[in-house]
This record gives structure tokens, sequence and C-alpha cells, in this order.
């Protein structure tokens, strides 16, 4: 599907554009295309923010390619590696850490940090989760049960436990 350059046209901001079924490449190309205009300038971050890929692995957040095509961004991979006393968070990708000390949030950015943090567990018990600094607003957490971890919509989660 082409559509034409929307990065001057305003988009509701509550609106979100869901696409299904969809069976492209992420590199480009591909069964299923979903162009606007014919370059990476077509729509705004904001714009961009609003579109989301229903993949079987859940809901991805979109990037555009040079041509205009829109297609999945990479999710981030978020590990944790536990040491005497703490533990370690390392991650993917161009993305901030946020913490709270609710799993419901208010989450903030912990200053300063990208791909790794060093936690210790004498600090206040917290949640910690993965934000794209591209997009509009940041994450809400929706958990179900105790997990340590919980896969959101655009980001991943990750509990500190106290020992």
């Amino acid at each position: 599907m082409r559509l034409a350059n929307s990065s001057a046209q305003p988009w509701a901001s509550s609106a979100i554009l869901y696409i299904n079924n969809w069976h492209g490449s992420a590199s480009g190309g591909g069964e299923t295309q979903l162009f606007f205009g014919s370059d990476a300038t077509a729509l705004t971050f904001q714009q961009l923010a609003r579109i989301k890929f229903n993949l079987s692995g859940g809901i991805s957040p979109a990037r555009i390619l040079a041509t205009g095509e829109v297609v999945p961004a990479p999710r981030p991979t978020i590990s944790y590696t536990q040491l005497s006393g703490g533990m370690v968070i390392s991650w993917n990708g161009n993305y901030q850490l946020l913490a709270s000390t609710n799993v419901l949030g208010l989450y903030s950015t912990v200053s300063a940090v990208r791909g790794r943090y060093t936690i210790s567990f004498n600090e206040p018990h917290r949640f910690f989760v993965l934000h794209h600094p591209r997009m509009a607003q940041p994450p809400t957490l929706n958990t179900q049960g105790s997990t340590k971890f919980a896969s959101q919509p655009l980001h991943q989660s990750l509990e500190s436990f106290n020992a």
C-alpha cells in the first residue's frame, strides 16, 4: 500500500494505527509493504510512534526506511546478571532505562545510563522499563501475576529484587 507523505498532516493524538497480518521484511520488501511518501521524512516522529505492528511476538514499534517503507523496529533485548549483593541489567539498542518504586509508575529516567546499569540489593525495591527516546509517551506497565520479566509493547520490564 502506498500513501502520500503525511508529515505536514495533523494526526489525532489518540490515534493508533495497528498493522495486522504483516508479512514483509524488517529490512524492506517482502509480501506486505506499507509506504508513506518516498523517503524517511514522510512521517514525523510523533506519527511514527502511533504506528504499531501486531506480530506473533507481541506489539512492535514502527520505523521508516529511507525508501518511505514502514516496517517493525527491532525490539530491545534485556538481560541481567546477578552479582554478589546486586545485579547488572544490560540491553541493546538506543533505549533509556526508567525506574519506579511502584510497578504502575511513575517512571523516571535513570540519568546518563546507556546499555548497562548496576543495581545494589541495598537499594529500595524498584521496577525498570526500557523506553525509546523517540516515542511520544513513556511506557505504562500492565503486569499480570508476579513475574521477573513481563513483555510489554515497545519494551520489556525487569524487576529488581532485594536479596
